[in-house]
């Protein structure tokens, strides 16, 4: 099985460490397959469900979710550095909901442009996160 190295941190945690035989990856202009032996290149990545195949039938997958970042391959290597990942594997719908909730209350009362921008980053990224369980 030909697989490559695949790292994943955010600025908090090393969210991922291991082999696969294929990353697909939500890049900024489109989604693209990473495999063994991939030519060398940099994306920005886009919000959206990074799938990581650990065996060459694909039926073992782990998906995150990503809100934004960029990714190095390289030598055999997919480096990704993201913003932030939720674990698919481990996110509730309902609390998720329960966010999303909170945080478009949130947006209708605040008059502070930064704060709004925050905000409708954060209720975006919550929506993409619900729609890809």
């Amino acid at each position: 099985m030909t697989t490559t190295a695949v790292d994943i941190v955010t600025p908090q945690e090393a969210v991922y460490s291991g082999q696969a035989t294929q990353v697909d990856i939500p890049g900024a202009e489109g989604d693209f397959g990473v495999l063994a032996n991939h030519a060398p290149m940099i994306s920005t990545i886009r919000p959206g469900v990074i799938k990581i195949f650990t065996d060459e039938a694909k039926s073992k997958q782990e998906r995150l979710f990503v809100s934004s970042g960029f990714v190095e391959v390289i030598d055999n290597r997919c480096t990704i550095l993201a913003t932030s990942i939720t674990d698919l594997s481990k996110a509730s719908k309902d609390e998720l909901k329960k966010q999303l909730e909170e945080a478009e209350r949130e947006l209708k009362i605040v008059i502070d442009q930064d704060e709004q921008m925050t905000l409708q980053k954060k209720v975006n990224a919550l929506s993409a996160i619900i729609a890809s369980l």
